[in-house]
């Protein structure tokens, strides 16, 4: 009976859990780009939606990262309230021309600038 209860309740969990689409639709209406990424909305897509795969967090910022590689962009999702935490996606452009996430860590900040 208990694996049964345990079972009932993993189903529950996993059909509450909004699919990666309309996690994506759901970030693209909601999450703040900084002026400094200055991407055409195509690319900004890209990025959500790669992000959008990978986690089931929203994502709240999108900014331009300077890092030792180049020229990249940091994506900030939710990942807990208390304390409030983030989970960082960092994305680069491939030599295909497409964007994809090549690091991310868990942060407790995140750094705001001009919108």
């Amino acid at each position: 009976m208990t694996r049964l209860a345990a079972l009932v309740a993993l189903v529950v969990c996993l059909c509450a859990c909004a699919s990666e689409a309309e996690r994506y639709h759901r970030n693209l209406k909601q999450a703040q780009v900084n002026k400094s990424v200055r991407l055409p909305q195509t690319e900004i897509d890209e990025i959500i939606h790669s992000v959008s795969r990978e986690s089931i967090f929203p994502i709240l910022y999108i900014t331009r990262w300077k890092s030792q590689r180049g020229d990249d962009i940091a994506v900030y999702t939710d990942l807990s309230h208390g304390p409030r935490r983030f989970m960082v996606y960092h994305l680069s452009k491939q030599g295909d021309g497409r964007w994809r996430i090549f690091r991310h860590a868990e942060g407790s900040i995140i750094l705001v600038g001009d919108m």
